[in-house]
């Protein structure tokens, strides 16, 4: 009986840590990571999912539908106040949640191409370091980081038919992905 309550415990542990459920939490504290100088508490919060605004007990229901460790999960935020419709609603963090699983060819094509023409700096192949005025975004292929020196010319080389998925996200913690993360991350699957 006492292995059997460990291992129920164990299950429960191992199956909370692998499978994380979107929470206002979650997004809140991802959003921090981004950028640590905005203040949500005075920020007014407009959850897109898919395409849909939700409020309330339905957005709490619809964010337990995606697992935060999905790689076909995507979360985005878009500051009023930092763009020019600051006019209409001042104070408003728009947050945009997308499931990424059916893409079609002519989407990927159109999602590569808009990637290569983030990467824009010119390295010195040897170049260990980061530009610091530097405009690339992280570039990730298949869960593998790619230098900064090389990602403009192995995302360059990319061919659509043989990309699975291609996740563009504007906001990246600095802290998980490095100084270029300002700049946005690139994430690409390959078939």
């Amino acid at each position: 009986m006492k292995h059997l309550i460990i291992a129920l415990i164990c299950t429960v542990l191992y199956g909370n840590a692998l499978g994380q459920s979107l929470t206002v939490e979650y997004i809140g504290e991802w959003i921090n990571l981004c950028d640590p100088k905005l203040d949500l508490s005075k920020k007014e919060k407009l959850y897109i999912i898919e395409g849909v605004p939700y409020y309330g007990t339905k957005l709490k229901q619809k964010l337990l539908e995606f697992d935060v460790n999905d790689k076909h999960f995507y979360l985005d935020y878009l500051d009023s106040d930092s763009v020019e419709t600051a006019f209409l609603k001042p104070n408003l963090i728009i947050v945009l949640i997308l499931n990424l699983n059916k893409v079609n060819l002519k989407a990927r094509k159109k999602s590569l191409e808009s990637v290569q023409n983030k990467f824009k700096d010119q390295y010195d192949f040897r170049s260990h370091h980061i530009m610091t005025n530097s405009e690339d975004p992280v570039l990730y292929i298949n869960e593998d980081k790619i230098n900064h020196a090389i990602a403009s010319k192995k995302v360059n080389e990319l061919r659509a038919k043989e990309i699975k998925l291609i996740v563009f996200v504007n906001h990246a913690p600095i802290t998980y992905y490095g100084q270029n993360a300002r700049n946005g991350l690139v994430r690409i699957w390959m078939k």
